[in-house]
């Protein structure tokens, strides 16, 4: 075991070799995350710059991107077609439709994610679900069982990437060990591309229509709980990444 001798110094030099081998100091942690610029050209743009890994991954991006064009590309801003506006409420119902099999126009966000992963060919790879719960609780339990194509992972463990979901609870206790056995509320995007520190992911029913939002990574790519307050007032409680693994 090495340890500091006791030397004759001068007092200047004493500081040295104490600063540099005797001192059991720990490192200062990391400052809290902190919201840069937000990259808005990417943002906006129609194209990705990152392809995704498979052919389903790509697709499931494909058709999520295609529909985020037909709510009129909104990314920074909330003011194209709701879905009120004239013919988008018989798109919420087909998304419907083809999640569950069911003409409906509730609530639809999760109707939203199914559709695409439908669309993309999963089939009954997923479930045809319209709730985010029920689908969030399935794929935790895939992992668990290590079984399925799609798994829950807690964000500290996997980083997103273009294809997968990500996935917030609306009500407080939830998180990834803790959820419960009910239709509790809650949300999940799609990513649809990645870059240094940040996810770009798409969403419906984010203001009665489709909408695309950054979202901040840690230098890791795991997605960062809370999200900065300045951009994401809402501050919800992201607590899972479902990984594609088709």
């Amino acid at each position: 075991m090495s340890r500091c001798l006791p030397l004759r110094l001068s007092p200047a030099l004493a500081l040295i070799v104490l600063a540099a081998g005797c001192s059991t100091r720990s490192p200062a942690p990391p400052p809290p995350p902190r919201a840069g610029a937000i990259p808005v050209e990417w943002l906006r743009s129609e194209t990705t710059s990152r392809q995704a890994e498979t052919s389903f991954r790509r697709r499931v991006v494909q058709v999520a991107m295609t529909e985020w064009r037909r709510w009129g590309s909104q990314a920074m801003h909330r003011n194209g077609p709701k879905q009120g506006d004239r013919g988008y409420a018989e798109w919420v119902a087909h998304y419907w439709k083809v999640a569950t099999g069911r003409d409906l126009r509730a609530a639809w966000s999760g109707a939203f994610v199914t559709y695409v992963m439908k669309e993309a060919g999963a089939d009954s790879s997923w479930p045809g679900t319209g709730s985010h719960a029920h689908y969030i609780r399935w794929a935790t339990e895939n992992r668990k069982q290590r079984r399925g194509h799609f798994w829950a992972r807690p964000l500290s463990e996997y980083a997103p990437k273009p294809g997968d979901l990500v996935c917030n609870s609306l009500e407080s206790g939830i998180d990834y060990d803790r959820q419960p056995d009910r239709n509790y509320a809650s949300h999940c995007d799609i990513v649809v591309d990645v870059r240094d520190g940040w996810i770009a992911v798409i969403g419906g029913n984010l203001s009665n229509s489709v909408a695309k939002r950054p979202l901040m990574t840690d230098p890791s790519g795991r997605l960062i709980n809370p999200q900065p307050r300045n951009f994401d007032p809402a501050v919800r409680n992201w607590f899972t990444v479902i990984e594609t693994r088709l």
